[in-house]
Order: structure tokens, then C-alpha cells, then sequence
């Protein structure tokens, strides 16, 4: 008897668990936190128009590539910061880099100076073009 009464337990705690990780997969935590391509690809899908996609590449980077309607917005070059003041901060962004990197200091720097929200994606732009894929 106490063997299916702890068989029971651990479904529950198993089946809570899963529902508990679908549900985070799917909502970011906060509005400038690191999220996984897969919560991107998953955020693109259900609210295509709610976000601005933000590559912050190099052009030879993005020359090899990069994910349709990304709004190009170098990290290295030398008018990086005024370039990003003129984006709209009302607007939620999915920002990716080459490896997350460049995206997460991007997405800080967004926080500090006053945009709605940004999310860094972790992994960067194979990652990301990957989970958009599946």
C-alpha cells in the first residue's frame, strides 16, 4: 500500500513539474532576462508582432546569414549606442548575437536606458535559426 501511495506522489510531482517547465518554456521571467532559442522561436510563434527581432552582429556575420525581418544594428561599430537610442523603447525586442554575448550586454544597456523590454537569447544566431526551424 505505501508503495503506490509514494507511486502516486511522484506522478504528481512528475506531471507538476512538466507543466511548470512547459509554462516557463513559453513565458519569459522577466522583461530583461536570457531566454533559450527554443522560448524564442516559441514567443515568435504565438505573437509574431509583438516583438522586434535585434541582430547585433557584424556585417561579415550577418553576410553569412541571419533570421528574416532582423532589424541589423552593429555591436562593434563606433555609432552603436546613438544607433540603438533611435530604435523605439516601447517595443519588446528578441535580441541575438553570434553566441549571446554581445545580445545580453545589448539587452542591459537597453534596461538602462529606458526600453519596455528585451530579451538576450542564449545560444545566438545557429541556435536561434534552429529552434525557429523545428
Amino acid at each position: 500500500m505505501k508503495y503506490i501511495a509514494y507511486l502516486g506522489f511522484a506522478l504528481i510531482v512528475t506531471l507538476s513539474c512538466k507543466q511548470n517547465n512547459e509554462t516557463n518554456a513559453n513565458t519569459p521571467v522577466s522583461p530583461f532576462s536570457d531566454i533559450t532559442p527554443e522560448q524564442a522561436a516559441k514567443l515568435l510563434e504565438n505573437n509574431t508582432s509583438k516583438y522586434t527581432i535585434l541582430d547585433v552582429r557584424t556585417p561579415e556575420e550577418i553576410s553569412e546569414g541571419k533570421i528574416t525581418n532582423a532589424t541589423e544594428l552593429d555591436f562593434k561599430s563606433e555609432t552603436f549606442e546613438a544607433d540603438l537610442q533611435k530604435l523605439d523603447k516601447n517595443k519588446s525586442y528578441l535580441v541575438y548575437c553570434r553566441s549571446g554575448g554581445r545580445s545580453g550586454k545589448t539587452t542591459k544597456l537597453m534596461q538602462q536606458n529606458g526600453f519596455k523590454s528585451a530579451y538576450n537569447i542564449d545560444g545566438g544566431f545557429e541556435k536561434f535559426n534552429k529552434a525557429l526551424n523545428e
